[in-house]
């Protein structure tokens, strides 16, 4: 990641549209939409299911308001159970989260041991506060005119976050993961991102010490994207029920996780963009040590990275130009419900010429991201514009376009269908589909306009999603030697966990952004 831009103004830079009231848009809307999800978690744990001394009357009358519901999905009826449920059925129904296991979730909150409840209320409690002001400390605006306050929130945010994710961590320590509502998945989700915002938060607070301010916003705006798992969980039920009014909440519960990863990853990353100030010049600063190590690395050893992008053709021809996707896979008819594996290859067997030109898009345009990062790591500015450099950019571009109309194409046709027979891989085509668009665009406009490190930037995230494929296949294969119950397995989880982690490269494109060249120029 060696600084080797030009340090020439940015004020016509490609993303000034980040300005100041986009950048206004994007922080208010974080800051009402967390905000109100806090103060409701909040609301809920002082009044309903958490409160530690409830009535011993309490579970009966759940139970009977339970049943009162189910009979007559009404609001009223709602408001009876939950004030969280009331303030999402109004966006959506009440019949939409009157058939879900909800009820049962808030009963088990009533019943669950009194330590699980102290930690459950110290959590939300402590991320309350960081929900409600945390977004707030992105704003470039709000921190320049209220540098104390922003001062005095940051104080208490790395008091508050840290607290609040070690009580969360210590709850699923002694709560099973088919007592979370979200499964075994958001189990693992919960433990992954929660461990990544303390890091995260350590990081930030060595690098201010160290006065490396860009590097200590970007740190803090990954681990505020962190702590935005749970909430999103909440709003993504409603927005999917918007999307997909005929499909139940559990089936919507199961969809959402499949892409949590992404999108808290992506909010992030907005906060990082947002705090990049494009319109002063830019400063050539020193690149880290860890920066210029892993720049040499990646130059010294780019044959094994080939090598494993040969790997992975080879994975995609035999799963998408031979096979049917996952129903060529041994191990997952021993780990996906039947349902899911017919419905999938049923699809494939169908778009034949789809999943070819997927499989091999994919898997080219893998084998170009790599050999254009590396060019332009050791390539001064001035000669990326060659005839080979223009050509091999050109055809990376297509092959990259092709790849992500295929995905989405794909996943589109899986879709998402009743029953708990979910998007059965769909998600994940879609969603890294429309991503895989998304930063070939970011790219290709970075590159014409010679912002070199946002090119740069945009690659590395392309070849950390290229490989979501051989990833989803990997993981089934490693978690076929976990100890999952056979209950886990028939609800899905085994296959829900491989697609949610498809995209888990997005964890080490976040560092690069933290360490590279455009945040070191423009903070």
């Amino acid at each position: 990641m060696p600084t080797n831009s030009p340090t020439t103004p940015s004020n016509t830079s490609l993303l000034n549209y980040f300005g100041r009231w986009t950048a206004l848009l994007y922080i208010l809307t974080i800051a009402v939409v967390m905000g109100y999800t806090g103060w409701i978690s909040f609301y809920e744990a002082s009044t309903r299911y958490m409160l530690p001394f409830v009535d011993e009357h309490a579970v009966v009358h759940m139970q009977q308001n339970a049943l009162m519901t189910r009979a007559n999905p009404t609001l009223e009826n709602m408001s009876q159970i939950s004030h969280e449920l009331t303030v999402l059925s109004r966006l959506t129904s009440a019949e939409h989260f009157s058939q879900s296991k909800l009820f049962e979730h808030g009963l088990y909150y009533l019943n669950m041991p009194m330590l699980n409840k102290i930690m459950l209320l110290v959590h939300i409690y402590l991320a309350t506060f960081c929900m409600l002001f945390g977004a707030f400390q992105f704003w470039p605006q709000f921190r320049k005119r209220f540098m104390k306050l922003h001062r005095k929130i940051g104080m208490l945010y790395i008091v508050t976050a840290p607290l609040s994710v070690a009580a969360s961590l210590f709850y699923m320590v002694i709560t099973a993961p088919h007592n979370i509502y979200d499964h075994f998945t958001g189990y693992v989700a919960l433990w992954l991102f929660g461990l990544l915002s303390i890091f995260s938060i350590v990081r930030a607070m060595v690098a201010l010490k160290n006065k490396r301010i860009y590097e200590h916003q970007a740190y803090m705006a990954l681990s505020f994207g962190c702590l935005l798992l749970a909430p999103m969980l909440r709003w993504n039920w409603v927005i999917l029920a918007w999307i997909f009014p005929h499909i139940d909440q559990e089936t919507l519960n199961l969809v959402t996780l499949e892409f949590m990863v992404s999108e808290v990853l992506l909010i992030a990353y907005g906060l990082m963009l947002i705090n990049r100030q494009y319109v002063r010049p830019m400063r050539q600063r020193v690149p880290q040590p860890i920066a210029v190590m892993t720049s040499q690395l990646f130059i010294r050893y780019s044959p094994v990275f080939y090598a494993l992008a040969v790997g992975i053709l080879g994975l995609n021809i035999v799963h998408y130009v031979m096979g049917n996707g996952i129903a060529s896979m041994d191990v997952a008819h021993q780990l996906v419900p039947l349902s899911v594996i017919q419905h999938e290859g049923s699809v494939m067997q169908a778009n034949e010429m789809t999943r070819t030109i997927f499989g091999l898009s994919v898997s080219l345009a893998l084998f170009l991201a790599l050999y254009l990062f590396k060019n332009l790591l050791v390539t001064p500015p001035k000669a990326v514009s060659l005839p080979t450099q223009n050509f091999a950019m050109i055809v990376f571009v297509a092959l990259t376009v092709v790849a992500a109309l295929s995905s989405i194409q794909l996943g589109w046709d899986i879709g998402v269908a009743p029953h708990l027979i979910w998007l059965s891989g769909g998600a994940m085509y879609t969603v890294v589909g429309f991503l895989l668009l998304g930063f070939i665009i970011f790219f290709a406009l970075s590159h014409v306009s010679k912002q070199y490190a946002l090119a740069k930037e945009s690659l590395v995230f392309l070849f950390c999603l290229l490989p979501f494929t051989a990833l989803f296949y990997l993981n089934l294969w490693v978690i076929q030697w976990l100890p999952l119950p056979q209950s886990y397995l028939d609800a899905g989880q085994a296959h829900e966990l491989a697609t949610g982690a498809s995209s888990i490269l997005l964890v080490a494109a976040m560092f690069y952004v933290i360490y590279g060249q455009a945040t070191r120029e423009h903070a």
